[in-house]
């Protein structure tokens, strides 16, 4: 079993089905526009970070990537996690997941990450907006992705309330902020 692998997951670079939430302000072309930059801010970076990595699209790209990716599957988003999670903890000791929309997220937070899964059940990076930007494991723990409202400022706190109740030890990186809205976009990608 190799030792630590980091899965990127993100929405498959289609017009009008990325960064919704941006759209609305900003309009569809603006919003991938951005997206495509997020994700290749965050492949740039985990590069340079030195860890193993995979890339997980919503769905199979119409267009060529310029990276290999697997395919998420699952009816809603912490069914795509758990899956890829369970997939890829077959073959790895610790494995962390990240989206591909938090600039602030750095190598250093990474590698962090994964030393904190020695003592720790499961790594969570808060975000402020009260969702996470990472999550990290040993072992499969499917009730963690079960029962949330993904998309909701209560997503943190029902996934520390699931480990409680289950007596996992966690550990909680920085809070960081992700890229949500029009506010948190950096005023040169506008």
């Amino acid at each position: 079993m190799q030792n630590s692998l980091l899965i990127i997951f993100a929405r498959s670079p289609e017009y009008g089905k990325v960064k919704k939430r941006l759209a609305i302000k900003l309009g569809d072309k603006k919003a991938l526009a951005i997206h495509n930059r997020l994700v290749r801010h965050t492949l740039e970076m985990v590069k340079g970070s030195g860890v193993l990595y995979k890339v997980y699209l919503s769905e199979d790209a119409k267009t060529q990537q310029a990276f290999s990716y697997e395919r998420q599957s699952g009816i809603d988003l912490g069914d795509r996690m758990n899956n890829a999670l369970l997939t890829e903890l077959d073959q790895y000791e610790k494995v962390c997941l990240i989206g591909s929309d938090c600039l602030a997220l750095t190598s250093t937070d990474l590698t962090n990450a994964f030393k904190h899964l020695d003592a720790a059940d499961v790594v969570i990076g808060p975000a402020i907006d009260g969702g996470y930007y990472l999550i990290g494991m040993k072992k499969p723990y499917p009730r963690l992705f079960s029962a949330i409202s993904w998309g909701t400022s209560t997503v943190l706190e029902k996934t520390l309330k699931i480990c409680e109740d289950n007596g996992l030890l966690t550990h909680q990186l920085s809070l960081l902020n992700d890229i949500d809205r029009p506010e948190d976009v950096p005023q040169n990608w506008l």
